[in-house]
This record gives C-alpha cells, structure tokens and sequence, in this order.
C-alpha cells in the first residue's frame, strides 16, 4: 500500500525541492541534459494525447513546448519554486502551472494522458503516485512513463570501472538531482502493476555511452547518431519508455 503524505511530510519535501530547483538550469542541464530530453521528446511525443494532458514536473527542456504545438490543453504540475518562476517566466499567463507534489495530485480533474518524463526516480512512493495518477485517467485515459534506465551502456561501463558498486548504487550525479532510485525494465512494471496499471515496454531512448558531463563537447549530429543506434539495443539504453490504460 502507498504511503498517505501528511503535512509533516509535505513541508520538508517541498523544502528539499526548493534547494536543488536551480541544478536543473545549469549550464550542463541546458545544453547536453536538454538535448537527451529532446531526444526522449521526439521518441515520445505521439504517445501523448489530448485533448486535455497533465505534464509531470517541468525543467525548460523541451516538453512543455511539443505539447502546446500539439494544441493540447495543457496543466503543469512541479513542486519546486525555481521550476515554478520559470515556467512562469516563460509562459506568463497563458499556461496552467500548479505549484504543488506530485504527492498532492488528487482526483478532481480528469486526463487524456499524463506525461511523467523522468519523475518516479524522484519521488518518495512511486506506486502511491502512480495510483493518485490512474484515478486522475479518464475511462480511456493513458500515462506514459519514462525512467533513466539503470542498466544503460554507461552505467554498465562505469559498473566495470568500479566506479559503482551495484547498478541499483546512487551516484554522485543521481543525488545532486535528487534521486531516490533506479529502475530497468522488469522493476517499472513491477510498479506499474503494483499501482493498478498493465503496463507496456515501448522502447529504449539513446544509447548513452559516458556521463553526461563527457560528453558537453560532443557534436550534436554525433549524439544524435547514438539515439539512433540505440534502437537496436533498447535494453541499454539511457531511457525507457512505458506507456499504459486505465483498466
């Protein structure tokens, strides 16, 4: 069963967002973070439908900007305050920005689709969130999920670089963007599952061969050119996405 979050739990949550909202404007986070988000942004974006759609978090990397070209009426939900001023920022008035947890999400309003793009790393109770999320499906509603995966090429090197122990280990880089977990395959859809959700593997996003900070110099068409062999290989890739209806 998921965890209720009380206000206890809330306050310092929000507190915690707060201090690490400013490591996703970086100078790293704009440039090669950004261009890997569009990459999952073009592999994914078709899976999203409207009319009404719910986006999960919001970092200025691509997202926020493909939904509203579909003409999809749009709300963004995040809980950080730096997240917050810069959706505001850029959009001012004409997008719907919530400031509030995912924790928070109740079942008032009713989705199409639910884009939860790199969130459940992030979250104290993935499957409480999952759950609060299908209750906000319409009847033929559908939430597509995307995860870092923990078994990409560069986490496998890294493993046989000792640089990490175990491919469930948190690095450095996981902590500073405050993740709580890894995920492959076989664990999303154990919670997807567990949430109520029969969930599907739909395909792997870029085959990330170095950490994102080897690779701030990489020419574009070259990182491209990985996204596009990491089709062939989706099990090692650096994203995974899932997609599911509400039973």
């Amino acid at each position: 069963m998921g965890v209720r979050m009380g206000r206890n739990s809330v306050v310092p949550e929000k507190k915690r967002l707060n201090k690490m909202g400013k490591v996703f404007f970086t100078e790293k986070a704009m440039t090669i973070d950004k261009e890997q988000m569009l990459m999952v942004v073009r592999e994914a974006i078709d899976y999203v439908r409207g009319p009404r759609a719910l986006e999960m978090g919001y970092t200025g990397r691509g997202w926020t900007d493909a939904l509203l070209q579909k003409k999809i009426h749009l709300t963004v939900m995040e809980g950080s305050v730096e997240n917050i001023r810069h959706a505001r920022e850029k959009y001012g008035d004409s997008l719907d920005v919530r400031h509030m947890l995912f924790e928070e999400l109740d079942s008032q309003e009713e989705y199409d689709t639910v884009l939860m793009s790199c969130i459940l790393e992030h979250v104290q109770d993935p499957v409480c969130v999952l759950k609060k999320v299908r209750r906000s499906l319409k009847k033929d509603g559908t939430v597509v999920i995307i995860v870092p995966n923990k078994m990409s090429l560069h986490r496998r090197i890294g493993y046989h670089m000792k640089m990490i122990k175990s491919f469930d280990e948190l690095a450095p880089q996981d902590i500073e963007v405050g993740h709580r977990r890894h995920y492959d395959t076989e664990s999303m859809l154990q919670d997807m599952c567990r949430a109520g959700f029969d969930g599907r593997f739909e395909k792997g996003i870029f085959l990330k061969p170095l950490s994102s900070d080897k690779m701030m110099t990489w020419p574009r068409e070259m990182l491209w050119a990985f996204n596009e062999v990491g089709r062939y290989l989706p099990e090692w890739s650096a994203f995974l996405l899932f997609t599911a209806s509400k039973k």
